[in-house]
């Protein structure tokens, strides 16, 4: 299957610097298994998904799950399947919503470092 181009998003374009500022070494767009991941630090198997508010329905602005549209129910099954998928083959998962790189990048700055601090098992 041909690979296609598409927008980067607001809340990639925060992690993007956040990473950079940190200095540290990504990739973008990573391919695993059957998802593509928004950025991955291979030295650390880190995996980092930008999430958006709306998109993923965050749960802080979304907690009336009976309440959500079939597409966010949707969303939300393929971020559980894609996070299972990649704890089961070894990676570790940060999820940073969007609210919360507008609102708190120095609270995302430091979940990113501590991930980052973490050793690999």
């Amino acid at each position: 299957m041909a690979k296609f181009k598409r927008k980067v998003t607001e809340p990639e374009l925060i992690v993007r610097g956040l990473l950079q500022q940190l200095g540290v070494e990504f990739v973008e767009q990573y391919p695993v298994g059957y998802h593509t991941v928004d950025f991955f630090v291979p030295s650390k198997l880190l995996v980092v998904q930008a999430d958006g508010d709306y998109w993923h329905a965050n749960p802080l602005l979304y907690p009336d799950e009976g309440r959500l549209s079939s597409a966010h129910r949707k969303q939300r099954g393929v971020d559980c399947s894609c996070n299972s998928y990649l704890l089961n083959h070894g990676y570790r998962v940060v999820r940073l919503w969007e609210n919360d790189l507008h609102k708190k990048p120095e609270f995302c700055a430091e979940v990113l470092r501590e991930a980052l601090e973490m050793r690999i098992k």
